[in-house]
């Protein structure tokens, strides 16, 4: 491992990044923005072997695929973790889990002026998806989606981009590979 490249949108998570410099004692670089617009960048990665860890963020990704922008940047032997929620049985659960991480959206809308309506998790059955929502009287603002996969639409999204070793638990599907080369 030759360096760390940290991002997230919010700074607290960030901070984990230094504890991995000194554990580590590799260059770190820390870069306060989403994934999103951290991969719109024209080369937003050194040019030397990735381990690229999205984990759960998979799930988060609305735009074009994340897929589609990772792989740009992926180079023969870079290795991507990818995983997801499985959509489970008990949706009450699954929204009440998602109302502990409300806190963390704050920042996100008071930066786009939101400051007088309420933060709630809401269950969406049309995409299967939780959506973390700002409510005011007059508008309703979505400030995060938390796909969640079926096991078959999980590997079916996947596998366009990469092939690899897939990983599954109760509620959880994992991904473990590389980019897909055309042969």
């Amino acid at each position: 491992l030759k360096s760390y490249v940290a991002v997230d949108i919010q700074l607290q998570f960030l901070e984990v990044a230094n504890r991995i410099e000194s554990e580590l004692k590799i260059p770190t670089k820390k870069v306060n923005s989403s994934f999103e617009d951290f991969l719109s960048k024209d080369q937003p990665f050194e040019d030397h072997p990735k381990f690229i860890y999205l984990g759960s963020t998979f799930g988060n990704f609305t735009s074009d695929p994340i897929e589609q922008r990772l792989t740009r940047f992926m180079n023969k032997g870079d290795l991507v973790y990818l995983s997801a929620g499985v959509s489970p049985k008990d949706i009450d659960s699954l929204v009440r889990g998602y109302d502990s991480s409300l806190p963390m959206f704050e920042p996100v809308a008071r930066k786009n002026g939101l400051t007088d309506g309420e933060l709630k998790a809401k269950w969406n059955p049309e995409n299967l998806s939780v959506e973390q929502v700002y409510e005011t009287k007059e508008a309703k603002y979505i400030l995060g989606i938390s796909k969640k996969y079926s096991i078959y639409s999980f590997k079916n999204q996947v596998s366009k981009y990469f092939e690899g070793d897939y990983f599954i638990e109760e509620n959880h599907i994992g991904f473990l590979g590389n980019k897909r080369w055309l042969k």
